[in-house]
């Protein structure tokens, strides 16, 4: 076999491995911080419907019946749902469930008034 066609061979492996490596672990969609803003954003309008239709803001979270998903983190644990007169604030405490934090570890919230 001649050089040129081992070096072909060779470029042909590393293709396909590099290849098979970004479909396996490549990102499958968004990043766990960005999908637990995804979710802090899409509460907003569910909570001000229930607002509108009963006249008063859900007390919990639970009350809009919507899945566990919606209603928690990226890494499952439940937003922190508070009022203060008619302003929400939805916060994660991030993956390690405390105040404060960096990457998965941040804190994330919302605030918005009915």
């Amino acid at each position: 076999m001649t050089q040129e066609k081992k070096t072909l061979i060779v470029l042909g492996l590393l293709v396909a491995f590099i290849v098979l490596v970004l479909l396996f672990f490549g990102e499958k969609g968004p990043s766990p911080v960005v999908e637990t803003q995804n979710r802090l954003r899409d509460l907003k309008a569910p909570v001000l419907a229930f607002a509108e239709e009963k006249g008063a803001l859900p007390e919990t979270l639970q009350e809009l019946g919507l899945p566990n998903e919606a209603t928690s983190d990226h890494a499952g644990k439940p937003f922190v749902y508070e009022i203060n007169g008619r302003s929400v604030t939805i916060s994660s405490l991030g993956a390690d469930g405390k105040p404060g934090g960096a990457a998965f570890n941040a804190d994330k919230s919302i605030n918005f008034d009915w």
